[in-house]
């Protein structure tokens, strides 16, 4: 908190130094003052005369007891020790609850990562024995049309025609003679 403080400056007649100087003089000093006509001179001036006490005190100047209300305003401003204890109390309760809420949820997310590694694991277990399987079936698959082949073949040379030779090669069978 930056509060503004009360300077106390003392006067100058107290240091022991003379009233401040009058203003430095320029052409226009002439035009600004009035000429002080003979019935002027005789009465001299109209303001009472100044005293040496008021001519050194300043106006803007704080008085003790100001600078004293000023201190005990600005001690009642202060941060104290107490306020301090109870901010970083209440920080820390806080944060300890921002952790645990975090805690929480990374506990959660370690059970889902746990799981989702499981099935994923699972899933290549049974990827690769399906890439076997396959691979085997396909082998058999090969074997079984080599020999569907291969039987076709034997089927077709029973069926194998020659031009001339009759087809029946079966003579009709005598009867038994015992019959």
């Amino acid at each position: 908190m930056d509060l503004p403080l009360a300077v106390y400056r003392p006067p100058a007649c107290l240091n022991g130094a003379a009233p401040p100087p009058a203003p430095p003089s320029g052409p226009m000093d002439g035009f600004l003052q009035t000429p002080l006509g003979p019935s002027r001179e005789a009465h001299g001036s109209k303001m009472a005369p100044v005293s040496p006490a008021s001519s050194c005190s300043e106006p803007d100047q704080p008085t003790l007891a100001d600078i004293g209300a000023e201190i005990r305003r600005l001690a009642a401003n202060m941060v104290t020790k107490a306020d301090l204890q109870s901010l970083t109390a209440t920080l820390t309760t806080s944060l300890t609850s921002a952790v645990s809420a975090l805690r929480t949820d990374m506990e959660a997310q370690d059970g889902r990562i746990q799981m989702l590694e499981t099935q994923a694991l699972e899933s290549q277990r049974r990827a690769t024995a399906a890439d076997t399987a396959l691979t085997r079936q396909g082998n058999m698959l090969l074997a079984q049309r080599r020999q569907i082949e291969d039987l076709d073949n034997r089927s077709r040379r029973s069926n194998i025609r020659v031009r001339g030779v009759p087809e029946a090669t079966h003579r009709a069978l005598p009867p038994n003679p015992g019959t």
